[in-house]
């Protein structure tokens, strides 16, 4: 009986940890907006509501900036923002992977997404 429990347990063990693994975080998709930007109030509309359920979204957690009243950990990097909406791809560790300026459609924005990420892929897990 102990020993069919244990066996349970560790095939419980093994699926759980198998189940996050496939549901790790690579890093985050951080866009800074402002209220005024029509590109940022359209991409918000088309993208952002699906966005966390793709693969790339699961992978790449939406994290969203306004720009002229950043969160603490943003303030820094908000100051080098010009240009509205501005998309990085950063890794785990905070490192910047890649970025991209502007919102032309989805088509675009996935494209450059998906390049920046693929151009990455032997250094993120």
């Amino acid at each position: 009986m102990v020993i069919q429990q244990w066996r349970f347990f560790m095939l419980a063990l093994l699926l759980i940890l198998t189940w996050s693994r496939g549901a790790e975080s690579a890093g985050r998709l951080i866009v800074f907006t402002t209220d005024y930007c029509p590109y940022c109030k359209e991409f918000m509309q088309t993208v952002a509501p699906t966005y966390p359920k793709t693969d790339l979204g699961k992978r790449y957690p939406l994290v969203v900036v306004d720009n002229f009243a950043p969160a603490k950990e943003w303030e820094a990097l908000s100051w080098e923002i010009r240009f509205y909406p501005t998309f990085l791809v950063m890794d785990v560790q905070g490192r910047e992977l890649g970025r991209f300026r502007g919102y032309r459609g989805e088509e675009p924005f996935w494209s450059e997404l998906e390049r920046i990420v693929s151009r990455n892929r032997a250094v993120v897990p």
